[in-house]
């Protein structure tokens, strides 16, 4: 923000570079308070490098082709697709002026192992009353390596 604030345009391309790699899939940052703190880092940068925007974007894969066109009155509305296939190439083109953010994310699901169990619980009532509950918990550590396991009652 601060090559913003000194009209320092190209100085900030390194950060504003890093900056993005940061972000995760959904448009956040670490914390919220990050997440503040970086979308008006880029919000200040974006205002002072594109005074006017007029930029059609092409995102296309296979048969799959979207375009995306930003211009001053839609340059701060999220404009998104889902591609249909699992692509292994996806092709982007720009013509026009200004500057836009473009965020491809890729999700998939991997089948976790089967995980062996690491300890037992068993809870038995041993007496009940309307305002009382005795209970007996045996619990057991199943691992043979060094961990540590807290029960809290």
């Amino acid at each position: 923000m601060v090559h913003s604030l000194k009209n320092e345009s190209n100085a900030g391309i390194p950060i504003l570079k890093w900056l993005v790699t940061e972000q995760n899939s959904y448009g956040g940052f670490g914390s919220t308070q990050d997440t503040v703190t970086a979308l008006a880092a880029l919000t200040n940068y974006g205002a002072l490098y594109s005074k006017t925007r007029d930029l059609n974007i092409e995102v296309s894969t296979g048969a799959f082709s979207r375009n995306f066109l930003v211009n001053d009155n839609n340059a701060m509305v999220l404009q998104m697709a889902e591609l249909p296939d699992v692509a292994s190439e996806v092709q982007v083109s720009a013509n026009g002026h200004g500057s836009a953010l473009l965020q491809v994310t890729a999700r998939y699901n991997v089948k976790s192992e089967a995980r062996e169990k690491s300890f037992m619980l068993n809870v038995t009532i041993v007496e009940e009353t309307q305002n009382f509950l005795k209970l007996r918990i045996y619990m057991r550590y199943l691992c043979f390596s060094v961990c540590i396991i807290l029960l809290q009652i």
